[in-house]
C-alpha cells in the first residue's frame, strides 16, 4: 500500500509578486523553469495557466507533454486546474503512474520581493515507485527553484 507524500519548495525572489506571478503562470515561464533539458508542450491556444483553466472549464482539458531536449516526449497527461486566482493556483491532474498528483503554487509579497512556494502532493500507484517518485519530484522542483533564483535573484528557503 502506498501513501501520499508532500514535498514543499520555497524561494525568496528579488522581484515584485506581480512580476513573479506573471512569469510563473505563462507557459514560456514554465519552460524557462524546466530548461534547458526539459520543456512543456501544450495546445497552441494555451499560453498561460488561465487559458488551460478556460479549456478545462469548457469540458476540454488540455493535453500537456513533458519533452526532453524539446522533442523527445517523456510523459503526456490531461491538465486539471482546480483553482486559479492571483497569487495562487492548484493543479490536480491525472498523471501516468500516480494515483494522486496535486501541485499548489503560491506567490506572496514579502519584504524586498516575493516568496514562491510549490507544494507537491503525490502518490505512486505502486509502493515500489515511492522512492523513485520522491527523488524525481525533489530533483525536478529543486531544479525549477534554482532556475527561479538564477532569473530573479534571491535564495532558496527550502
Amino acid at each position: 500500500m502506498t501513501h501520499e507524500e508532500t514535498l514543499v519548495f520555497a524561494s525568496r525572489l528579488l522581484a515584485s509578486p506581480e512580476q513573479v506571478w506573471a512569469r510563473a503562470t505563462r507557459l514560456s515561464g514554465l519552460d524557462a523553469e524546466l530548461g534547458p533539458w526539459l520543456s512543456f508542450g501544450a495546445p497552441p491556444d494555451c499560453r498561460d495557466v488561465a487559458a488551460l483553466l478556460a479549456r478545462a472549464r469548457a469540458g476540454r482539458p488540455p493535453r500537456a507533454v513533458l519533452r526532453f531536449a524539446g522533442v523527445v516526449p517523456l510523459v503526456a497527461w490531461r491538465i486539471g486546474i482546480e483553482r486559479f486566482e492571483p497569487g495562487h493556483f492548484v493543479e490536480r491532474s491525472p498523471f501516468p503512474g500516480l494515483r494522486v498528483w496535486r501541485h499548489d503554487r503560491t506567490v506572496r509579497a514579502v519584504h524586498g520581493g516575493a516568496e514562491l512556494v510549490d507544494r507537491l502532493t503525490f502518490e505512486p500507484r505502486l509502493s515500489a515507485l515511492a522512492r523513485p517518485a520522491r527523488a524525481l519530484v525533489r530533483a525536478l522542483f529543486a531544479h525549477r527553484h534554482a532556475r527561479l533564483v538564477a532569473w530573479w535573484g534571491g535564495s532558496r528557503l527550502s
